[in-house]
């Protein structure tokens, strides 16, 4: 059973290599099987709230399309940034990641947001970002920043 899944995989993968459509294809595929996992759940309301304007009232479809298109380009953006620094490092992610004071640091950078989420200590923005965040309009560049992970999501 192994073997054979190992076959397929190793078909695969030569498939991909030699018909980018098909791997165009794949990939895409596989990441919207990606956003099926439960921890994307949650961002869905707020998601959809930030492309509708609820907070400005009645919003047209070709702001919402607008807003859209600024919230689909900062995701791009910003995966494309990370794909290229990733990419241009070489090995240098896979060797980091190996590391075992690189995955300690990472477990107590986890366990202090964990901390943080439960109120074990406070953390506040800085003001500056809050009265940003806090303006009723919903233009381009806030939706297009919204897009961005953040360490506290």
């Amino acid at each position: 059973m192994t073997l054979g899944l190992l076959l397929v995989v190793v078909d695969l993968g030569g498939a991909l290599a030699h018909n980018p459509l098909l791997a165009l294809v794949t990939l895409f595929g596989a990441g919207l099987v990606t956003s099926l996992t439960p921890c994307i759940y949650p961002m869905i309301p707020i998601t959809a709230g930030i492309l509708a304007g609820t907070g400005a009232g009645s919003t047209s479809r070709a702001r919402a399309a607008r807003l859209t298109f600024a919230y689909v380009a900062g995701l791009a953006l910003f995966y494309a940034i990370l794909g290229l620094v990733a990419g241009l490092t070489g090995s240098l992610f896979g060797t980091v990641s190996a590391s075992p004071w690189a995955r300690f640091a990472v477990g107590n950078l986890l366990l202090v947001f964990g901390l943080a989420m439960l109120d074990v200590f406070p953390v506040s923005a800085p003001q500056r970002l809050l009265q940003w965040a806090g303006r009723p309009r919903g233009d381009r560049t806030r939706v297009c920043s919204c897009s961005v992970p953040h360490p506290a999501s």
